[in-house]
């Protein structure tokens, strides 16, 4: 097998296997990704603001209908 072959991937694709041409690693979606998105905060069980949608059999409130309905079945 010849050098260049060392870098085939299953597909048969070749790659550098992280670096770009420049030299320098790729990041991985999960380190890049708090980077460059806004940081929305998820809402706790306590924050009541929108829990519109409200169980018929206890007392638990959803955010959504799809959130309900799951709950109820």
């Amino acid at each position: 097998m010849s050098a260049e072959n060392n870098n085939l991937y299953y597909d048969g694709s070749q790659g550098n296997q992280g670096s770009n041409p420049d030299g320098s690693e790729e990041q991985s979606d999960a380190e890049g990704a708090d980077m460059n998105k806004p940081g929305g905060k998820r809402r706790s069980k306590n924050d009541n603001a929108g829990r519109d949608f409200k169980c018929k059999y206890c007392d638990k409130t959803y955010l959504s209908y799809p959130a309900l309905y799951t709950h109820m079945k």
